[in-house]
């Protein structure tokens, strides 16, 4: 390299050198072609220096290095990493570079390395902690061109305080928030409204924030730890263990025999790393928190509902009671209707009682549909309670007549059938055995029947079991299991007849319409009142009676059919009080759906189906407190840097002063390094 530069110096300043030695008169000429010359050594050294670490080593270490080469090598030094200029500083140098020259040079370093001159000038590479490789340069925290300081240490990031308000917002904005679904548009009313994915993307987006400025923060916590280990636990480069590290991409741990962590300031560096290790896994934990369920929100605008069918004809009440056909056809339809009004188990609890009003429910005819939760006021709805029921204990408790038309249901049927025939157990029939149904001409076929309500008690037979002909007998220890539970259990009086088994009771009830004052929608056809069962006030109705005489027929068939899905074990009374508020209310609306001519408007406040936010408090907390882990993890980093402050701030200091000596002594070098490169020159020149 020395030769090179000989050449260069030689070659670039020939000329100027034999021009200012030819003639005295051009002495102005030849020294401004020195101190061109002078200027051309400048860039050639600092093109040699800025090539590569080795480069300046050589350098450094050459014997007789001239004073212009050292001021340009300090100049480029002061460009380095600390790292750098220590490695440097620290290979053996040869003497003839000039005992004080080459002494001042080095205080001028050692001023700019904010270190005193005698730790510099060490040679003893076992006190420096690492060897001639260098760490990877550490991260240049300085300012931004606002002036303002960027996070340089672990104790000024504030980054951590964005999980709070994450975990707040999802636990006090976003729990509860009533999300639109897919159809409905984002802005109504100059209100934006958000649908579920909007809320996803929001919480997605937060996460990511924070990931970012995780790892923005995780960098300053590394370098951090990189430079605790080197000045407090003697990290070493080409120590075993970084080799490992290096070669294979693995913790020490995994070599064997297992390398621990060696002194406390390495184990509290890796439990720091192990504490926030976890920190980048964790997202899914608080993205699944958020679930949806089905809800609504009112609308707050009143219409009007007409639950009156336009196809209802009273002349078809004529047929009706004329024509068993005609009746054939009004019990399928309702039929039909108990199976609108109960098919839905989401509705009903596991013992088959509703769950979404006092169970008085009514289907309202087509144009009167809602979205589920409407409400409307002032509804005439069908509503029966079941007061009491009591079981027959033996032969005696049963009335002659009562047995004859249990055993012969078809005095009980108004379509000729036979409900005793069907042979499914959970068949019943409810009668009063004073009253049955008749077309008598007492009944006018051109308008509807006398309003009335129903309070009593009225006779009911349940089908328990088909033993069959060579089945065991109807007792309580032979019958075996049933679909209401095992027999034993099971200490009524069971009525044999035509190889079946029957239950006989009573059923004290109380029947008749209600005027609700609220009653919500359960589906869009389907309403139910709200009031306190105990508190409905039974008014009369022309279709009351009715709807009860045809009991025995649409409670054999809703009972066959089975679309309710009627619990039955061990649920006798539950199932008797079901079946028969299904069969009344399913009879009544079949009777004012397709006679009931006319009638008011009722006033209805819509829903808007939406989509309910319901967060899981355990997993937002569970997210927060580990991510706690992070935050204790710098803790235990603030702990084992506590002097860093104090140290930051002398070098401040420090450097504030080399600084200022360093720009007057450049400045005086600077002045003397014309003569001296003139005289390097001319030594060159007149050099053999």
């Amino acid at each position: 390299m020395y030769d090179g530069l000989q050449y260069l110096l030689l070659n670039e300043s020939q000329t100027k050198v034999n021009s200012y030695m030819a003639t005295k008169q051009r002495a102005d000429q030849s020294r401004n072609s020195a101190l061109l010359h002078h200027d051309t050594v400048q860039e050639s050294l600092e093109k040699v220096f800025r090539s590569d670490l080795s480069s300046a080593k050589a350098t450094i270490s050459r014997p007789a290095m001239t004073a212009v080469e050292r001021d340009h090598l300090y100049k480029h030094m002061m460009k380095m990493d600390n790292f750098e200029r220590e490695l440097i500083l620290h290979e053996p140098t040869d003497t003839s570079m000039g005992g004080s020259q080459t002494q001042v040079f080095l205080n001028r370093l050692a001023a700019a390395s904010q270190a005193r001159p005698s730790e510099l000038v060490r040679t003893q590479r076992e006190q420096l902690g690492y060897n001639h490789e260098p760490l990877p340069k550490r991260p240049k925290w300085g300012r931004f061109n606002t002036g303002k300081p960027e996070c340089r240490t672990i104790r000024r990031c504030r980054l951590l305080r964005l999980r709070q308000p994450l975990a707040l917002v999802l636990a006090l904005a976003v729990n509860g928030y009533q999300a639109i679904n897919t159809t409905s548009p984002h802005y109504e009313s100059g209100h934006l409204r958000l649908r579920v994915s909007d809320v996803t993307t929001l919480v997605s987006m937060a996460l990511v924030i924070i990931k970012f400025f995780l790892g923005v923060w995780s960098t300053i916590v590394v370098w951090r730890c990189a430079y605790v280990l080197r000045d407090r636990a003697g990290f070493d480069p080409q120590s075993q263990r970084i080799s490992f590290m290096k070669k294979h991409k693995l913790p020490p741990t995994a070599m064997w025999p297992v390398q621990w962590p060696r002194g406390f300031p390495s184990w509290m560096v890796a439990v720091s790393l192990v504490l926030m290790a976890v920190q980048p896994y964790i997202s899914p934990l608080l993205s699944g928190a958020v679930n949806w369920d089905p809800s609504s929100v009112s609308t707050g605008n009143r219409i009007q509902v007409n639950d009156t069918n336009p196809a209802a004809d009273l002349v078809q009440w004529y047929w009706y009671l004329a024509q068993q056909s005609d009746r054939k056809s009004y019990l399928r339809l309702a039929a039909g209707m108990a199976n609108l009004a109960w098919a839905n188990s989401a509705a009903v609890s596991a013992n088959g009682t509703s769950i979404t009003g006092n169970g008085c429910r009514h289907v309202v005819n087509r144009g009167g549909e809602l979205a589920v939760n409407s409400t409307v006021w002032n509804l005439v709805v069908p509503c029966i309670n079941i007061n009491s029921i009591s079981w027959a204990r033996s032969a005696d408790d049963v009335p002659r007549n009562v047995t004859y038309l249990v055993e012969n249901s078809t005095n009980l049927s108004i379509v000729n059938d036979n409900p005793s025939s069907y042979y499914r157990p959970g068949g019943a029939v409810l009668f009063d055995p004073n009253l049955l149904w008749n077309n008598s001409k007492t009944k006018s076929p051109w308008e509807p029947p006398p309003a009335t309500t129903f309070s009593g008690t009225k006779s009911f037979g349940l089908l328990l079991a088909r033993p069959g002909l060579y089945g065991p007998p109807c007792t309580s220890a032979g019958l075996g299991p049933t679909v209401f539970g095992d027999s034993r259990n099971i200490t009524q009086y069971m009525l044999s007849f035509n190889r079946n088994c029957y239950l006989i009771g009573t059923v004290n009830l109380t029947a008749g319409v209600t005027n609700s004052s609220i009653a919500t929608y359960i589906s869009s056809r389907v309403v139910e009142d709200q009031t306190p069962l105990s508190s409905v006030v039974f008014e009369p109705n022309p279709w009351v009676q009715e709807a009860l005489w045809l009991l025995p027929d649409l409670m054999t068939m809703i009972a066959v059919m089975n679309a309710t899905l009627l619990p039955t074990y061990d649920n006798l009374d539950g199932y008797v009080e079901l079946l028969i508020r299904q069969a009344y209310l399913a009879a009544w609306d079949m009777f004012h759906s397709s006679f009931d001519v006319g009638g008011p408007l009722f006033e209805a406040t819509p829903q808007e189906p939406r989509i309910r936010a319901s967060v899981s408090f355990s997993r937002v907390f569970s997210w927060l407190a580990i991510c706690l882990l992070t935050t204790l993890g710098g803790l235990t980093l603030l702990l084992l840097t506590t002097g860093y402050k104090e140290e930051e701030e002398e070098q401040k200091e420090v450097t504030s002063e080399a600084l200022t000596q360093l720009n007057a002594a450049t400045t005086g070098i600077i002045d003397e390094a014309k003569p001296v490169a003139m005289d390097a020159a001319e030594s060159i020149i007149a050099s053999p």
